[in-house]
């Protein structure tokens, strides 16, 4: 690959990178969810590749019956047992034919849309830690109602309490009855989060794996990068560059210096005050470092080309 910027007519299209350096992840899953329940913990900085591990395992097939996917999104203040409504609500299309117990009425307040077909709801209870139980105990059943085998729940670090509490709950089940994939960043996790309780205590009777993913080292870097170039050949010292270039995001508080690859790519707007009218970006999540305009004397470290409909390929430095 020539990566000096002078000939531009042979530096290939950049698309989306494939699935790099996680084989032995995705086989461990492969095993663990073959078994009965278990709960699997998948952690790693932002944009080390947890969603795209887990994106994998779901697009291959798994052995489980049927899958339910919830995301905790980064709100300043989460919704409570929000990322399991939103998952439950579009899976339960039809709810009065699931057969529902009288347990369930105390779905009601979650699912006011489906007052029609849930259950009146149950007398109030003695306390509240009574009523959060026996709201528990109407998921877990809408659970096995839609015949879940296994709930993935991604960014768990962003969770409401009630959330992580509701999976404590489940994981410590005598008849555990759902696997559980949970992903999260190790960085922010704060001291009292419920998040270390499901991380660090196995209840009895179950299964647990647990995969720290640790960023692409130079031979995995130059994978990735060549599966963005359509498979074109990439030098062990263009990877050093990528590397070195474009540093990993820092979790808040806790910077840290660049060891991954991240692949993402974008384009310039046209008109951009950015020669050419067209990018490219490495960084395989929002959160990645912007290109920053280099020092004078200071020479580009990595030219990275993509095509756009207005013009043709062209290469943009992306600088120290």
């Amino acid at each position: 690959m020539n990566t000096s910027g002078s000939d531009t007519g042979s530096i290939s299209a950049i698309v989306s990178p494939g699935m790099v350096g996680r084989e032995r992840e995705l086989a461990a899953l492969r095993v663990v969810l073959s078994g009965p329940p278990v709960i699997v913990l998948v952690e790693g900085e932002a944009g080390i590749g947890k969603s795209r591990l887990v994106q994998e395992m779901l697009a291959t097939g798994t052995p489980v019956r049927r899958v339910l996917l919830a995301t905790c999104p980064a709100y300043r203040q989460p919704f409570t047992l929000g990322p399991l409504v939103d998952a439950i609500r579009p899976a339960a299309e039809d709810v009065a034919g699931l057969g529902l117990s009288g347990l369930a009425g105390a779905l009601r307040p979650l699912f006011p849309e489906w007052a029609s077909a849930l259950p009146p709801a149950p007398e109030p209870a003695e306390d509240a830690a009574a009523a959060r139980h026996r709201l528990f105990r109407a998921l877990e059943e809408i659970l096995e109602r839609l015949d879940v085998g296994l709930l993935v729940v991604e960014d768990l670090h962003w969770a409401d309490e009630a959330t992580l509490e509701f999976l404590l709950f489940l994981a410590s089940r005598p008849r555990q009855q759902v696997s559980l994939l949970v992903s999260y960043r190790p960085g922010e996790i704060t001291a009292d989060s419920l998040l270390l309780r499901l991380s660090s205590r196995q209840p009895a009777g179950t299964s647990r794996l647990r995969l720290s993913l640790e960023p692409l080292d130079i031979l995995g870097t130059a994978e990735m990068v060549s599966s963005m170039l359509s498979g074109e050949r990439v030098s062990d010292d263009f990877a050093t560059e990528v590397i070195s270039s474009a540093p990993p995001p820092c979790s808040p508080g806790r910077p840290r210096r660049g060891r991954a690859f991240h692949g993402r790519t974008t384009r310039c707007s046209a008109g951009s005050d950015r020669p050419p009218a067209c990018c490219a970006r490495t960084g395989r999540t929002p959160r990645s470092p912007s290109l920053r305009r280099p020092s004078r004397g200071c020479p580009p470290s990595v030219p990275v080309a993509t095509p756009c409909a207005s013009c043709t390929p062209c290469v943009h430095t992306v600088w120290r």
